[in-house]
């Protein structure tokens, strides 16, 4: 009993001796993998940061985009704008023209007239 016990320290020793000798080795592997995930949690905030970014600057060219589009249409609206008050102007003044026209006309006849009244009584 006494030699299994004295059997039992020694397994014991030996297997602290183990432990205690590849503790070092573990805590420095732990360190490493500790260590490799920051640097992997780092590299894929980087990464999500640039595609961030970059979609920021693509959102503000699309933005640029519209906004010269909207531009280019309110210079074509500016243009149809000015095209119906030319048109506007140009009605009015055939309006103005034909009403013009219709008196003149109405002048002339009734002079006709008068002067087929007079030559009816020369008659």
């Amino acid at each position: 009993s006494v030699i299994s016990q004295e059997n039992e320290d020694r397994k014991v020793r030996d297997l602290e001796r183990r432990v205690n000798g590849s503790l070092p080795d573990a805590e420095a592997a732990a360190e490493r993998v500790v260590a490799e995930e920051r640097k992997d949690r780092e590299s894929w905030e980087d990464m999500h940061a640039r595609v961030v970014r970059k979609n920021i600057t693509d959102l503000r060219h699309q933005v640029d985009k519209v906004q010269d589009s909207i531009a280019k249409l309110n210079h074509e609206v500016s243009h149809v704008t000015m095209s119906q008050l030319r048109l506007r102007r140009g009605l009015n003044l055939t309006n103005t023209t034909i009403a013009s026209d219709e008196r003149e006309t109405a002048k002339v006849e009734s002079k006709e007239k008068r002067l087929a009244d007079d030559l009816a009584g020369l008659k």
